[in-house]
C-alpha cells in the first residue's frame, strides 16, 4: 500500500470503527510461501493501477482462482478475457459498455466509485465468484503456465 494511502485508511477505520480488523495490511511479502498463503484465502483480487505493463501478480491471482477487479488497462482486459477473445480489436464504447468480463470486472482508470461499485457487486455474487474461481485457475493452466509457455517459445525458435 501507498503510504500516501495510509491517512485516507485510517481516517475510513476511525469513521468505521466495526470494520477494524477486517481490513489487513500484509506490506510487501518477499516471502512465496506466505504469499501463496494470502492467495489461498482471498475470493477477490483488486489491482487500481493507474498504468500496468503486464502485471505478473494478476496471472498469480488467475492460478489461486480470485475473481479479478482491475483497472481498465489493455493487458489486464486481456487477463480478464478467455483466451479465444483476448485479441480482439475493441473500440472505446464497447470497453465503457462491457465493463464485466469472463473473470471479474473492470473499472475506469482513476475512477474509484466505480471500483468500490465493483467490489460490492462482487461480494454479493457467491454464485459468480464460485463460476469465476474454478474457470480462471482453468484458464491460468491452459495459458500462463510458465513451463507450458516456454515450450511454446521454444518450438518457436
Amino acid at each position: 500500500m501507498d503510504e500516501l494511502f495510509r491517512p485516507y485508511l485510517n481516517d475510513f477505520l476511525q469513521a468505521n470503527p466495526e470494520l477494524e480488523g477486517r481490513i489487513i495490511q500484509t506490506g510487501f511479502i518477499q516471502d512465496k510461501e506466505q504469499l501463496q498463503n494470502w492467495y489461498r484465502r482471498a475470493k477477490i483480487f483488486v489491482l487500481p493501477s493507474l498504468y500496468e505493463a503486464s502485471a505478473h501478480v494478476v496471472s498469480e491471482a488467475k492460478t489461486f482462482g480470485c475473481y479479478l477487479i482491475t483497472s481498465d488497462i489493455e493487458s489486464s482486459r486481456e487477463a480478464i478475457t478467455k483466451h479465444e477473445r483476448r485479441f480482439d480489436l475493441v473500440d472505446e464504447s464497447f470497453k465503457i459498455a462491457n465493463r464485466h468480463l469472463d473473470y471479474g470486472s473492470v473499472h475506469a482508470v482513476g475512477d474509484y466509485m466505480e471500483l468500490a461499485h465493483r467490489m460490492i457487486e462482487a461480494c454479493n455474487n457467491q454464485e459468480r465468484l464460485k463460476d469465476v474461481c474454478y474457470s480462471t485457475q482453468q484458464d491460468a493452466r491452459e495459458h500462463f503456465d510458465w513451463v507450458k509457455l516456454c515450450g511454446e517459445i521454444n518450438t518457436l525458435l
